[in-house]
């Protein structure tokens, strides 16, 4: 199963439906912990 994420406005990342847009992150069966570093990591850029 293929889950979309995106940056939202408040430069959080946010799971949606899969797009083709190059600003999307597709992530297969991600862990929670992958998706939180990626939160962080955006959070203080």
């Amino acid at each position: 199963m293929i889950t979309a994420y995106k940056h939202a406005e408040t430069r959080e990342i946010i799971e949606t439906s899969l797009d083709h847009n190059a600003s999307w992150i597709n992530v297969v069966d991600p862990s929670r912990d992958e998706i939180e570093n990626l939160m962080q990591l955006y959070k203080y850029t």
